[in-house]
């Protein structure tokens, strides 16, 4: 059963790792608007459909995670894309780390409302997880199909003011996004490496906590479902908290220049990863 379980809870990761790198340059090439869209509306109607795959064969339920992590992972490098087109520079730590933010919140709202919707008899108790959050996904699609544009210049309600205040302050960024990226010379460069590196060591805990917390909760720790889910959302409830507050203090040491771009982002990378990397 161990097994079966780890199977099915990773195997969104083996399908995920497959678009999370090309999905930077599908955005690019295409805009990040549909690829968010697609991605986050493909996932919620595959949501809906596993809990008759779970009555059928563990296996169906393997493919359709899969699935889903195919259209997930083209969502973060595109929001990444989206971002770099509507941020000014000096407030882009900002407007990342309230976006990553919304990460955290929503894994918040997930533990506790599946917690409860589990020790319901709404829809059958666990399967009305699946079913009102791939509504919920569903619903948001549609909003964001009509409220979403690729650039600023597309933006139909956008004022002049506006518009002109984020293309003055992203400086010749666009200009350099269409140049030719020396791949090679990143695949060499160490410090490209490091970073690969620190985030492979953060996401390592991170989704160890996020796919195995609530089992280790219920099968080692004995909590009802209800219990599990508000504990398990407590590392997300800080860690949304933490993320703004630690941008708000990155934007600030860069827009007064006590600190190089280089050692702002090393100083919060360090101490964002030595908590984590010390007590994981």
């Amino acid at each position: 059963v161990a097994i079966t379980a780890g199977l099915v809870l990773g195997s969104f990761f083996y399908g995920y790792i497959l678009t999370v790198l090309p999905g930077g340059v599908l955005a690019e090439q295409f805009g990040p608007k549909w690829l968010i869209g697609l991605g986050v509306v493909i996932t919620s109607l595959l949501s809906m459909v596993l809990p008759a795959a779970a009555h059928a064969h563990y296996i169906i339920v393997v493919v359709i995670r899969v699935l889903q992590g195919l259209a997930e992972g083209l969502v973060f490098p595109a929001m990444h894309t989206m971002i770099s087109l509507w941020t000014p520079i000096t407030s882009r730590s900002r407007a990342v780390s309230i976006i990553q933010s919304g990460s955290d919140v929503g894994a918040v709202v997930a533990m506790m409302a599946s917690g409860v919707l589990a020790e319901s008899t709404f829809l059958g108790g666990w399967p009305s997880i699946f079913y009102v959050f791939g509504v919920a996904g569903i619903i948001w699609f549609i909003a964001w199909c009509l409220l979403a544009f690729d650039t600023p210049s597309q933006h139909p309600r956008i004022s002049n003011g506006e518009l002109e205040f984020i293309i003055v302050n992203q400086g010749n960024e666009q200009a350099q996004l269409k140049r030719k990226v020396p791949w090679l010379k990143v695949l060499l460069s160490i410090p490209v490496w490091s970073s690969v590196l620190s985030h492979f060591g953060f996401n390592w805990i991170h989704y160890i906590f996020l796919s195995e917390m609530p089992t280790y909760l219920t099968s080692v720790l004995h909590y009802s479902l209800g219990a599990n889910g508000f504990l398990s959302a407590v590392p997300y409830i800080l860690g949304a908290f933490l993320c703004c507050i630690a941008s708000l203090a990155s934007d600030l040491i860069r827009k007064r220049g006590s600190m190089s771009i280089s050692n702002n982002r090393k100083l919060f990378n360090t101490l964002g990863g030595m908590v984590p990397g010390r007590n994981g």
